[in-house]
């Protein structure tokens, strides 16, 4: 699972920015000083609290943090920002079990917000990030999950 988790996300780095055909992605967005971030990639906030029984997903989300950090390191004479987006334990399904909506309610006592985390909760900071108020911004993970972690 590991495996697959950190070629998901390297498979989806590159697909947004824009060089799953080699460099070319990128050499266009270095000859044009692109400044849209060229890597937004969502993750559990549980790669923070190291949570136990999940080293292969905390391993792959890790590994996540490593790539946005030296992607934005490469890219960075560009004047292209990489950044991170870490929701915690999110109710994003459509049609969610009682096991499932007991599942993310046992977040809720974990947190310094207390209440069940909505996808609308993650809007805001990845409206931040897509805009021009976070061009200063770069390397960073913006972790959106209620309080649990504090980094």
């Amino acid at each position: 699972m590991t495996k697959t988790g950190v070629r998901s996300s390297l498979l989806l780095d590159r697909l947004c920015a824009g060089i799953e055909q080699g460099q070319a992605g990128l050499a266009i967005r270095r000859r044009r000083r692109n400044q849209a971030p060229a890597h937004r990639r969502e993750m559990a906030g549980t790669v923070f609290a190291g949570a136990p029984g999940r080293i292969h997903y905390v391993t792959s989300k890790a590994a996540t943090l490593g790539f946005t950090r030296t992607l934005a390191r490469e890219v960075g004479d560009d004047n292209i920002n990489v950044n991170c987006l870490a929701p915690g334990n999110t109710l994003s399904e459509e049609n969610p079990t009682e096991q499932m909506i007991k599942f993310r309610e046992s977040s809720v006592a974990l947190r310094a917000l207390k209440r069940i985390q909505m996808p609308a909760d993650v809007v805001g900071a990845m409206l931040f990030l897509a805009s021009p108020l976070s061009d200063f911004i770069t390397g960073q993970t913006i972790n959106v999950d209620g309080g649990i972690s504090f980094l």
